[in-house]
């Protein structure tokens, strides 16, 4: 992550410092706090999350390609790891920028009362690295086998399993929720206590959409981080905040979301490119090619002015500083850009990735959206907010993967066998589990399984089994279940 973590300003839970203005009940714990020592609880939060079998297991999990097609592809850690080390350098950015407007408007460097910093221009606030780091390692420690495929079958199998149960509301799937669940309720750090253990800061910044599914008015309604099993955490982290700040995500939070996107778009790019999916030499080139991916993007987003999203797909691509210039040129110098392994085409690419990064990095404003005087944290009275261009510019980039790989038939009876899989896994294990049948279960599962009395908990606990498997896991599993198969000791 470069440089390892980081010691700032202020005064942490221990008596190391801490960047200024957090306070302590940022950096308190939500069960529990055991020990101390020379890190800041931030970087703690983050210790703890990088040791867990969760996130080793990620390497074993599809980004977008599943794990092991080819060496070259992103998994689900390396992305991870490279939102992690992208939402760090967004926060020393924003905080290199405060620490130069302080010193223009000759503010003092050091200042440790939390009320006092609240109070600064948004110019001048600073963020912790560690904990936007460690916030984003925790967003996708709960995703399950096969990617964004496995999050949609596990949601259709959750809402049709619900009236076997006698629910009404299960909550449905979501990765983010998931990952949520796993760091407050089923993974442990110390003792019996529930939990990892983690900063309310922590947990508070890893939520892209901070509220309960089926949740009225908020602003996606079809995303949620929060589980109805973990209602009671999510008010423990948002007690403090009056109503127009309840579904707002934090500060930390929006740098963590952004750098994600920004790592989504730029490397599932590169690897898609190299595997031959994404034409970008075609797409800088060919009108013909670009009039058929701006069709696509029209017809997925159906805007209210079609002309005016057409008009400005077509800037993106053509514009002399855009993200495919570097292929125009190359083109036209007779390099051989088409061959996505030629020495031109990885240049391309490569400063196609360092110009986003470099625009992302540079083009946004920290602004205030709240009144110092009620009195909340810091974290929600700040808003990071990346320059709409750019910011246009990464969403279009986004749409690549899905004309071009999520919509090719080679990806898709793929996907088709990944959701068969996690269809049945879940069926199995789901009737298992309304039946008592636990000796389908690890030891440790069937404890938690006969502990709960909740069936909704009870049936979230299948979904913990499955989505901790990885993509090879769920498919040996899936092939002993169905045949008998061998490999007996393949996964237990």
């Amino acid at each position: 992550m470069g440089g390892g973590r980081s010691q700032c300003d202020g005064v942490t839970e221990n008596g190391r410092p801490l960047v200024d203005g957090y306070r302590e009940q940022d950096w308190s714990r939500l069960r529990g706090n055991h020990g101390v020592d020379e890190r800041s609880p931030f970087a703690r939060d983050y210790d703890r999350l990088i040791y867990t079998p969760e996130f080793r297991r990620l390497q074993g999990k599809a980004q977008v390609a599943p794990a092991g097609e080819a060496d070259f592809f992103r998994t689900r850690l390396t992305h991870t790891l490279e939102v992690a080390q992208v939402a760090r350098r967004l926060a020393e950015c924003v905080n290199r920028r405060a620490e130069a407007e302080r010193t223009r408007t000759k503010t003092p460097q050091w200042i440790d009362d939390p009320q006092v910093v609240a109070r600064l221009p948004a110019e001048q606030q600073k963020v912790d690295p560690d904990l936007v780091e460690a916030a984003a390692v925790l967003h996708d420690l709960g995703h399950p086998p096969f990617a964004h495929v496995g999050e949609s079958a596990l949601a259709a199998a959750i809402e049709h399993a619900a009236p076997k149960w006698g629910l009404a509301e299960t909550g449905s799937f979501n990765g983010n929720a998931q990952s949520f669940r796993l760091v407050t309720r089923v993974l442990s750090h110390h003792g019996k206590d529930r939990g990892r253990q983690l900063t309310l800061a922590t947990l508070d910044a890893s939520l892209k959409y901070p509220w309960v599914a089926g949740t009225p008015g908020v602003a996606k309604p079809d995303l949620w981080s929060v589980n109805p099993t973990e209602v009671e955490e999510l008010a423990l982290l948002r007690a403090e905040l009056p109503p127009e700040l309840r579904y707002v995500q934090t500060l930390e939070a929006q740098i963590m979301d952004w750098a994600d996107d920004v790592a989504y778009s730029v490397h599932d790019l590169d690897d898609w490119n190299r595997a031959g999916y994404i034409p970008l030499a075609r797409l800088a080139t060919d009108d013909a090619e670009q009039r058929r991916f701006v069709d696509f993007v029209v017809e997925r987003q159906k805007p209210n002015d079609p002309n005016t999203l057409r008009d400005r797909v077509l800037q993106v691509l053509n514009e002399r500083t855009g993200p495919l210039q570097d292929f125009r040129l190359a083109c036209e110098r007779g390099e051989p850009i088409f061959d996505a392994s030629s020495g031109a085409a990885r240049r391309a690419v490569r400063r196609l990735r360092g110009n986003i990064f470099d625009d992302a990095m540079t083009r946004f404003d920290v602004v205030s959206r709240a009144d110092p005087d009620l009195g909340v944290s810091r974290r929600y009275l700040f808003a990071f907010e990346p320059d709409a261009a750019i910011r246009f510019t990464v969403s279009v980039l986004k749409e690549l993967l899905w004309l071009y790989v999520v919509d090719d038939a080679r990806m898709a009876t793929q996907q088709h066998g990944h959701r068969r899989v996690i269809r049945r896994l879940f069926r199995v294990h789901e009737r298992a589990a309304r039946h008592g049948e636990l000796r389908m279960f690890p030891l440790d599962r069937r404890r938690h399984m006969e502990d709960a009395k909740d069936p909704l908990e009870r049936l979230r606990s299948v979904v913990d089994y499955i989505c901790d498997m990885t993509d090879a896991d769920a498919l040996r599993l899936h092939e002993r279940l169905r045949a008998g198969g061998t490999g007996l000791h393949d996964y237990a």
